[in-house]
């Protein structure tokens, strides 16, 4: 086990927590892992963007604070990056993010390959439910999944098709410390979509799911003992 992953489930109750921080460190520090985020970005969304920095925990309006913001030179945010292991979306995710981007933009979201689909299922359950229109965008290929919402685009992507940009562009550029920095990042997302329980929501324990789940660990043991 990487020593980063080591430390978030040893020490973090909120493991999203550190992996943002730990993305925003190596964006912060090179320029090859930036470029990785606006290859990737660029081509789901179709639009050229010149990102400068990013900064995590920045508020909107509604004091919502998304995950991780990138800036263009005016300042204004055409990116906005909320990052999930197993986390549940928040109630302004993310009718109410698209709603506080005033420059057009990509809101992005990005989990571990076992959540992907069911997370987009979920998101556009959300935009649905908002009666916003959503325009399927044309992406190559399973790893990124992406549509048009008015002027924005909301996607999700795999934390190692994420990776794998970065990682890319810093392997060209030679630069083998955020190379290594990246690798400790995806061996604490592989760790995370391996290992990692989903805590049991209140209503999961209230509803029949609790008595569903009691009956197959009997019918189980009971198949156990008949083998």
């Amino acid at each position: 086990m990487a020593v980063l992953s080591h430390l978030a489930l040893s020490f973090s109750t909120h493991p999203e927590n550190l992996a943002t921080e730990a993305l925003a460190y190596i964006l912060g520090r090179s320029a090859s892992a930036r470029r990785g985020v606006i290859r990737l970005v660029e081509s789901l969304s179709g639009r050229k963007l010149d990102l400068e920095r990013f900064e995590t925990q920045a508020s909107n309006e509604d004091q919502s604070r998304p995950d991780l913001c990138g800036f263009d030179k005016d300042g204004a945010r055409p990116l906005l990056v909320e990052v999930k292991f197993w986390a549940g979306l928040t109630d302004a995710q993310p009718n109410g993010y698209l709603a506080s981007m005033s420059t057009p933009g990509v809101l992005l979201f990005v989990a571990p390959d076992a959540r992907l689909q069911s997370l987009w299922d979920e998101l556009r359950r959300r935009v649905a439910d908002n009666n916003t229109p959503m325009m399927p965008l044309a992406i190559g290929g399973s790893a990124v999944l992406a549509a048009g919402i008015s002027h924005h685009a909301l996607a999700a992507t795999s934390w190692r098709t994420l990776l794998d940009f970065l990682e890319q562009e810093t392997i060209a550029a030679s630069e083998s410390d955020t190379t290594a920095d990246i690798r400790q990042l995806q061996a604490l997302c592989e760790q995370m979509d391996t290992e990692a329980f989903l805590p049991l929501a209140s209503e999961e324990l209230t509803s029949t799911l609790g008595r569903r789940v009691i009956q197959f660990e009997t019918l189980a043991n009971d198949l156990t003992d008949q083998l």
